[in-house]
């Protein structure tokens, strides 16, 4: 289901997402929701926004953004795609620019389940990497996902049902966190966002497993 916005809420988000500012398009969604005034948005989304707003700034000073550009190194590099900063900049914009869109159609925020495929699609589609070199698999595993089939299923049983996926997805994991601890050493014990991150990256991979 999708979000109610408000007049000022649209016009705020209009000025942020046509200027491309997407780190403050996104700050502001999530200030909002955690409010309450744009009502009805689960923890995920949430969280969704927030790190989203650091990983488009390229905000190195945040684990969940390093994590994640590190992860998305690894995919697209296991897919063949390029993996260089600016092409990695243009996938973030390219999720930014879709968000923006989807908003302004529907004048609202979309269900968390198009916004997060749309998300996926900008990796594949735009980015050139397939759902296990996706960087959110970790944290999203049990969100739905529409194959390029139409087939309805899961991030997780896309990348657990297929040998390759589950193989990038697992070197992308590895190479993430090194890249990870390797930054930021035991500081990430202090982190209010990675840890809690981790900890449900770790439940969903587990209850999938079990």
């Amino acid at each position: 289901m999708s979000l109610t916005l408000n007049d000022t809420q649209l016009s705020t988000i209009n000025t942020y997402g046509a200027a491309k500012n997407y780190p403050a398009m996104y700050s502001y969604i999530a200030t909002e929701m955690k409010a309450g005034r744009i009502a009805g948005a689960s923890s995920d989304q949430i969280y969704w926004f927030e790190q989203a707003t650091k990983i488009n700034a390229g905000d190195t000073s945040s684990p969940a953004s390093v994590f994640i550009r590190a992860a998305t190194v690894a995919g697209l590099a296991a897919s063949g795609a390029p993996t260089d900063a600016a092409h990695i900049q243009n996938i973030s914009n390219e999720i930014g620019a879709k968000v923006y869109t989807d908003i302004l159609d529907i004048q609202a925020i979309p269900d968390f389940g198009r916004q997060l495929n749309a998300d996926i699609r900008s990796g594949t589609d735009f980015g050139g990497m397939t759902i296990g070199g996706w960087g959110g698999a970790f944290y999203y595993w049990n969100e739905p996902y529409t194959l390029p089939d139409g087939t309805q299923t899961t991030v997780g049983e896309a990348i657990i049902n297929n040998p390759d996926e589950r193989s990038k997805f697992l070197n992308g994991m590895q190479e993430a966190t090194k890249v990870t601890l390797q930054e930021f050493g035991l500081d990430l014990l202090d982190d209010p966002a990675f840890l809690p991150a981790l900890i449900t990256g770790l439940k969903n991979i587990g209850g999938s497993a079990a």
